[in-house]
C-alpha cells in the first residue's frame, strides 16, 4: 500500500487512490478547482513515485522537480 507523508504525519491509501483526494480526507487542505488538470490549484511536490493520468497537463520541467496536479495522481509507491 502506499503511503503518504506530510511533514510529521504519514498514512496509509489503497493503491490507485486519487491523490488530491487522499490528502483533503485526511485534512490536508489541498486547494482545487476544476479537478481536471487546467487551474493548477492542487499543485503539490512528490518525493516518491505516483501515476500521472495526463503528464502532458505540466511541464516536463516542473515533473522533473517533483510538482505534480494532485487532481492527476494516483499513489503507486511511498512517499
Amino acid at each position: 500500500m502506499p503511503e503518504l507523508y506530510v511533514g510529521e504525519r504519514h498514512w496509509s491509501v489503497s493503491y490507485g487512490s486519487n491523490l488530491l483526494d487522499a490528502l483533503n480526507q485526511a485534512g490536508v487542505a489541498v486547494p482545487y478547482s476544476c479537478r481536471a488538470g487546467s487551474c493548477h490549484a492542487c499543485l503539490v511536490r512528490c518525493l516518491g513515485e505516483v501515476e500521472e493520468k495526463q503528464p502532458e497537463a505540466w511541464g516536463p520541467a516542473h515533473r522533473q522537480d517533483g510538482w505534480r496536479l494532485a487532481c492527476q495522481c494516483q499513489g503507486t509507491g511511498d512517499r
